[in-house]
Parts: C-alpha cells; sequence; structure tokens
C-alpha cells in the first residue's frame, strides 16, 4: 500500500500539472504579444471556485517540511486553523500539501507555490486530490490570499484579490461599498482613507483599495457554481 509520502508525491505530481495549465495560456499569449513577462496569467474566481473542495478563512498553525520517499523532493505539510468555511465543507482542521521547503540546510524552491507562515491568516482555496485523497492549494500561490487587520478599526482586508471577479468589487478604504458608490452619508470622498489616522498606512501597500472581508465574501458567494 502507498505510504503517506508517496500519497503526497503524488500530490506533487498533481501540482506541478496544474501549474503547466497556468503557464500554457501565457505562452500562447506572449506569442500574440498580449502579455509581458511580469504579469501573471490571473486565475477567475469562478474557475478557482469550480474545483476547490471548499474555501476556507483559515489561521495557519504549524508547517512542516520533509523528504518524498525517494528523496527526489521536498514537500511542505501546512496544518490550518478553520475560523470560517466559506464555500463547500471543511473540518476544523485541516492539512495542505505544497511542494517545495527545506529540510536541514536543503531548499526545495517551487515557483508559484503559497509560503505559509505560523500565525498567517488567509483566505484559501482548497483542493481535493482524487487520487492521494491528500488537500492542495488550489491554483497554487493565487490559492491564498493574505488578509491583514486595521489596527485602529480592526477592519479586514483581503490582499492579492485584483482581478479575481469577473467585475470590479474592489471596495476604497472605510466606505464598505463597492468601487464607485458614493460613502453611505453622501460625502464626496471617503474620509477614512489614506495617512490620516485611519490606519491603512501600517497595512501593506495598496490596502486602501484591497477588498474588505466582508465584501469579498459576497463578492465570492455571487462566484460561486449555481447548484
Amino acid at each position: 500500500m502507498p505510504t503517506f509520502r508517496r500519497l503526497c508525491l503524488t500530490a506533487l505530481i498533481a501540482m506541478m500539472a496544474a501549474t503547466a495549465l497556468v503557464t500554457a495560456p501565457r505562452a500562447h499569449a506572449q506569442q500574440r504579444g498580449d502579455v509581458n513577462d511580469d504579469e501573471p496569467i490571473r486565475l477567475r474566481a469562478e474557475t478557482l471556485t469550480r474545483s476547490s473542495e471548499a474555501v476556507v478563512l483559515a489561521h495557519a498553525v504549524r508547517s512542516e517540511s520533509f523528504w518524498n520517499d525517494d528523496r527526489t523532493a521536498i514537500l511542505t505539510r501546512v496544518t490550518l486553523r478553520v475560523d470560517e468555511t466559506l464555500l463547500g465543507t471543511s473540518a476544523a482542521e485541516t492539512d495542505v500539501i505544497i511542494p517545495g521547503g527545506r529540510v536541514g540546510n536543503v531548499i526545495h524552491d517551487v515557483s508559484d507555490m503559497p509560503v505559509f507562515s505560523p500565525g498567517d491568516e488567509a483566505i484559501v482555496f482548497v483542493e481535493r486530490h482524487a487520487a492521494s485523497g491528500m488537500n492542495v492549494v488550489n491554483g497554487g500561490a493565487q490559492g491564498k490570499l493574505d488578509i491583514v487587520t486595521n489596527p485602529i478599526t480592526r477592519e479586514k482586508r483581503v490582499l492579492g484579490a485584483e482581478g479575481l471577479f469577473s467585475t470590479d468589487v474592489s471596495v476604497p478604504a472605510g466606505t464598505g461599498a463597492p468601487a464607485g458608490a458614493a460613502p453611505a452619508d453622501g460625502s464626496a470622498e471617503d474620509r477614512s482613507a489614506g495617512g490620516d489616522g485611519s490606519g491603512l498606512d501600517a497595512l501593506a501597500p495598496g490596502a486602501d483599495r484591497t477588498l474588505t472581508l466582508e465584501a469579498f465574501k459576497r463578492a465570492l458567494r455571487g462566484a460561486a457554481p449555481r447548484q
């Protein structure tokens, strides 16, 4: 019977194949001159949700890197504490297997794979690999969207969601409304944006144009396949 680590290698191969499928459209687009080397091929939420077992809001609890049985690849097992299941079904705690990692002084670096550190809060698109039954991160690095919390307002925002949805659902900071919508008080500008004490200057660059967590949830439900 295959061992746990051999099954994990199967998941690694599946992830490599998935990465190849993502990069193939890039090569075709480059031949047409549509994109350059710096532009990622962005998967849409509709594509990610369709092939995901679950989409979860979770904290990374721990990670462990190890060799596969043949010592040809290093894999990393990340344990997630699921705070909320946004789509699909998930246990309260789940593991995902990620190609790459570090064992001793040996580093196996795999491009376009997500990186988790203990304490990370993120939206994770979890895919169940059919042959092995192991969970992997759907879409590679695109399947992990980091969460940042405003230190003053405690509002949570989702990083990396730009271009994920078919329509513009970006939310100007502090409004809680889609881009272009007037603030609730009818004012012409968003007074909480910028370095005026809102706390946004303490977040990641561009955080003022990212989605609030609640806006992301609404957009995600709208992108989910209809049953």
